[in-house]
């Protein structure tokens, strides 16, 4: 929890309002004429938005983009497309400010919306009344994605873990959050292949937060998940698996030799984090 809170801090030492700093970004003299004072800020997406950036830089439109693309996990040659697209960039995480800044992008770190929007203090009795689940019962968070392919290559491999933790525990109950009614359909067939016990299983579309604050511990693939997880300040398991020529270009590209975040922001393992084959029932019970 004392981590937790730390990291929360850290997260909200950018700017105060990131609209502040794009506006910022753009008051400087020297645009083209027919484009004076026009300018852009792209929010995420950047498959999308740094071409349009680069196009319409080319033209003398002053270009922001607000959360910078996670070029230390994949595609580390991005950072040379950002310096020639993007005039300011605005990352969420702390350590991309100085990979960009390095390659010449005018950065301002703002600090992770979540570090603010999320509650400092985990309530999850509460949690668990409004997912309508037993209050006192131990309860596991399992967040395999929110993208077909992730539950896809996850889905079957947690509900392997679900009926091991079952077999070990027949009190212990479990949320798992569904990003759309598709995603639960697929999760409740999964499940079902798996021959996990459904009657302390609970599905709940669209509620990871309160999942994620109901659980004492969370079983999570990579991603955002884990920085609300740590956010939340829950112990956790974070797993992914993914082609394994895409695992195979990942570890030799990446800039950083961590895929889950609180271990990123920290610079160390502190969380256990699995790729591919590797097995993580045991790390996510034991002491």
């Amino acid at each position: 929890m004392a981590r937790a809170r730390v990291v929360r801090a850290w997260l909200r030492r950018g700017v105060a309002a990131p609209a502040a700093a794009a506006a910022g970004a753009a008051r400087t003299d020297g645009t083209r004429a027919g484009v004076a004072g026009a300018r852009i800020c792209g929010v995420d997406a950047p498959d999308f938005n740094l071409g349009v950036h680069a196009k319409l830089r080319a033209a003398g439109v002053r270009t922001i983009q607000y959360v910078a693309p996670a070029v230390w996990a994949w595609r580390p040659e991005r950072v040379a497309q950002v310096a020639r697209a993007v005039e300011h960039l605005l990352p969420l995480l702390p350590f991309e400010e100085k990979i960009f800044a390095d390659a010449g992008v005018r950065t301002t770190y703002v600090g992770h919306p979540l570090a603010s929007t999320l509650p400092q203090h985990a309530d999850a009795a509460a949690a668990r009344a409004r997912l309508g689940i037993g209050v006192a019962l131990p309860t596991i968070a399992v967040l395999p994605g929110s993208r077909r392919a992730e539950v896809g290559a996850l889905g079957p491999r947690f509900g392997d873990t679900i009926r091991w933790l079952q077999q070990r525990n027949a009190a212990m109950q479990f949320v798992v959050p569904a990003a759309s009614e598709d995603l639960k359909a697929m999760l409740d067939r999964m499940l079902e292949q798996a021959g996990v016990d459904r009657s302390r299983v609970f599905i709940s579309p669209g509620h990871s937060h309160d999942c994620l604050e109901a659980a004492d511990a969370v079983l999570v693939a990579g991603g955002t998940a884990t920085l609300e997880a740590m956010l939340f300040g829950k112990p956790m398991v974070i797993a992914y698996k993914v082609p394994w020529l895409t695992e195979w270009i990942t570890r030799r590209k990446a800039l950083i030799p961590y895929f889950g975040l609180p271990n990123i922001l920290a610079g160390k393992h502190v969380v256990p984090e699995f790729v591919q084959g590797e097995s993580w029932q045991r790390n996510l019970v034991r002491p």
